[in-house]
């Protein structure tokens, strides 16, 4: 035979950037409750089109940048590669539930939900004064999220603590409203001080503050998704 000394693995057709792109969006709405919704609205509005999310093969950071020549355009550069193990134990929770894809998916949606934020802030006041309020605890050391505890965002101050807190609870009930609820629930009960310790998690006072916040973010949410124009 005349291809005997062939690699099988050379044979096997690549996936375009297109095709990576198109993949990991499917992913997002089908394994997400609101991915899809949102991603739908984003491109509605003109503030996102497939091709602005950049795919690296070789990394695994998310990171959305506003466009230079519109400052309504985000690009989302997104790692697609697995995240360290020791560090998602630490930021995600529930880690050990997820699958390689699930946290790729859990990262695209995590940086569309800073598209998200940025839009809820100009239009909701709600949602203002919650970031307000976040950042107020955040000034005074109390963290909602373990991925707002990462050095890259303590160095570059409250505010930026801040918005990868609320950012990272939107995405938690994009991903799936029971997920947020469950991740509330840990923040609020004391037999799981322990554990939020070791990640630097502030302590919710009760189920009824847990409650508010699950409502701020579900009509952020839920307000944006009914956004008709920037």
């Amino acid at each position: 035979m005349t291809h005997d000394s062939e690699n099988p693995q050379q044979m096997v057709p690549q996936e375009s950037m297109e095709e990576k792109r198109t993949r990991v969006l499917l992913a997002l709405k089908t394994g997400t409750t609101f991915g899809g919704a949102v991603w739908e609205k984003i491109t509605a509005l003109g503030v996102m089109r497939e091709e602005d999310i950049e795919i690296d093969e070789g990394g695994w950071i998310g990171e959305t940048r506003v466009g230079v020549d519109d400052a309504l355009i985000r690009t989302i550069h997104l790692g697609i590669q697995d995240i360290p193990a020791d560090l998602a134990e630490r930021i995600i929770f529930e880690n050990e539930l997820f699958s390689d894809e699930q946290r790729l998916t859990y990262r695209l949606s995590h940086e569309l939900c800073h598209v998200v934020g940025s839009t809820m802030e100009r239009s909701q006041p709600d949602f203002a004064r919650f970031f307000a309020a976040v950042e107020f605890m955040r000034k005074n050391g109390q963290a909602l999220s373990a991925l707002g505890n990462l050095a890259i965002y303590k160095n570059a101050g409250s505010v930026a603590e801040a918005t990868e807190d609320v950012v990272e609870l939107m995405n938690m009930y994009v991903t799936d409203p029971e997920y947020l609820g469950r991740y509330l629930a840990f923040l609020v009960d004391p037999n799981l001080q322990a554990r939020r310790d070791v990640l630097g998690l502030h302590t919710i006072q009760n189920a009824k503050v847990a409650e508010t916040i699950f409502a701020i973010i579900k009509r952020g949410v839920d307000g944006f998704l009914g956004t008709k124009k920037m």
